[in-house]
């Protein structure tokens, strides 16, 4: 083996190993609601529920969750049942290995452009971006969807080098896949465009429409889907996506502070964007590639506007700013011997404040750590045909199915929307009371047999309801607690700084 061989070897196994500390650690840091439902849709897909029916176990039933093709879910879910580990820790270990084979496609697409020095300093650099650390271990499609579009990519532009068919058939369908996983993603084809030089543009043109047939496909099946399920969770999905695409979301304050927040400080750190910077723009000429790559980045954020606080958004930027790094990085080495001094301090400082701000995403927030009692009482608690009124972090690790508990005003208000009934008032509490009648309604209609459910339920005279997280640090987490223990119906059950477990009758 090379030296070269060996020292990529070594990076990419860095690379993985950072993200598979600690695998069994609960799927709830960072942005829960995407980890969780991605999860439970890995869970349903063990359980037989089929690829073109991805369900979540929260109500109203069947929800289907048609937002992209469970692609990373079943994933998991095989690799869970093949190497005869639980669905987390599996979960964020093949998020692992797909960042790191992102960082072998960027790795391969920086070394024919940029030389070996680049390479090393881009591959490292996009290893410790705080983004590529907190989702490149997370229970959700984003470090796959990023390493089959620089893989695909990698091994199309090979098949440029070396003029070899079976690598743009690989490629094709690795890319094709990548697009599959978030289709948000398919201004990658541009790069791809500027990549292939050996066909025709007709040729290219189309190998971009064939390419992008999986997910198309899909999304057409999603949108008939639509009228099978209970639930108007998905159509309520695809409104919000409208909403995103809005020119007028460009007028709000929140969303260029969103995008200032995920450049300059949350994704990359202060220092990785200014070093990001200077090296794109000021240490020469700049590859078409990395130009093409910049173009879909800025139609994506500006398209997206609406969605870029949901952080892990700013993963597709990541390739990007290490080639900037590792240009920035390369251009001060060869400056002078103060330039070499400077390399040295900023990189120094940039590994560091790395570090810094990624070491959260492996310690479970306080908010969570009650998580695990919890759910193993509710679990005690009721059977699996009892519905439970939580979080949809307590109902996952429960094992139960439920209807789901929020806090923020706007997610009540679409959450008790699901179900098409109205709630007089915005809260918690209110939210609960309309699910304690949906409850009374179902039971009375199992009772009478003129109702079915998509699972089986149990008709009881009670409802279990379950929250966790201290409610000090939240008014209105307390004002509804405070509420459920003076009902005159209600059996508490738990009643703890970090969880509480009621009954209610």
């Amino acid at each position: 083996m090379t030296r070269e061989r060996l020292t990529l070897a070594l990076l990419l196994a860095f690379t993985f190993a950072v993200r598979a500390i600690h695998p069994d650690q609960p799927i709830v840091e960072n942005y829960v609601g995407r980890q969780i439902p991605t999860a439970m849709v890995a869970r349903n897909l063990e359980r037989g529920s089929g690829f073109l029916h991805p369900q979540l176990d929260t109500g109203p039933w069947p929800n289907l969750f048609l937002v992209e093709p469970p692609i990373y879910a079943k994933l998991v879910a095989s690799t869970s049942a093949l190497a005869k580990l639980d669905l987390e820790p599996t979960g964020r270990l093949v998020s692992a290995a797909a960042t790191t084979l992102a960082a072998w496609g960027l790795f391969g697409l920086v070394r024919r452009r940029e030389g070996l020095a680049v390479a090393w300093l881009a591959l490292a650099s996009f290893g410790c971006f705080p983004v590529m650390i907190r989702y490149g271990r997370a229970f959700q499609p984003d470090a796959l969807m990023i390493g089959f579009v620089l893989a695909g990519l990698r091994l199309w532009d090979d098949f440029e080098a070396t003029g070899d068919r079976r690598l743009a058939w690989l490629g094709g369908f690795v890319l094709s896949t990548g697009l599959a996983l978030k289709l948000t993603t398919a201004w990658a084809l541009l790069p791809w465009l500027l990549i292939v030089r050996r066909w025709p543009i007709n040729g290219k043109l189309a190998a971009s429409a064939a390419m992008l047939v999986p997910a198309g496909s899909w999304y057409l099946w999603a949108w008939q889907g639509l009228a099978g399920t209970g639930s108007t969770a998905s159509m309520d999905n695809a409104g919000l996506w409208l909403g995103a695409l809005s020119p007028g979301n460009w007028l709000r304050f929140s969303v260029w502070s969103e995008v200032a927040r995920g450049l300059i400080g949350r994704s990359f750190t202060p220092i990785g964007f200014v070093l990001a910077g200077g090296g794109l723009l000021a240490s020469g000429r700049l590859d078409r590639v990395w130009i093409g790559w910049a173009i879909g980045c800025v139609v994506s954020i500006v398209a997206l506007a609406g969605k870029w606080h949901h952080a892990y958004y700013w993963v597709v930027v990541a390739p990007l700013a290490a080639v900037g790094v590792g240009r920035g990085l390369v251009q001060l080495w060869r400056w002078s011997h103060c330039g070499r001094i400077a390399a040295g301090l900023l990189g120094s400082f940039f590994l560091l404040s790395c570090g810094w701000q990624s070491a959260s995403t492996w310690t479970t927030p306080v908010e969570w750590a009650d998580l695990d009692v919890a759910a193993r009482t509710v679990a005690s608690l009721t059977t699996e045909d009892e519905p439970v009124i939580a979080p949809e972090a307590v109902l996952y690790y429960a094992g139960r199915r439920g209807y789901r508990l929020e806090f923020d005003p706007a997610a009540t208000r679409r959450a008790v929307g699901e179900w098409g009934v109205s709630m007089e008032g915005v809260g918690p509490l209110n939210l609960t009371e309309s699910y304690n009648m949906i409850h009374t309604i179902q039971t009375a209609a199992i009772r009478s047999s003129s109702y079915s459910m998509h699972f089986h339920i149990t008709s009881s005279n009670h409802l279990l309801v379950a929250d966790v997280g201290r409610e000090e640090s939240d008014a209105g987490r307390r004002a509804w607690r405070s509420a459920i223990r003076r009902r005159a119906d209600t059996r508490v059950v738990v009643d703890r700084p970090g969880s509480m477990i009621a009954e209610l009758r």
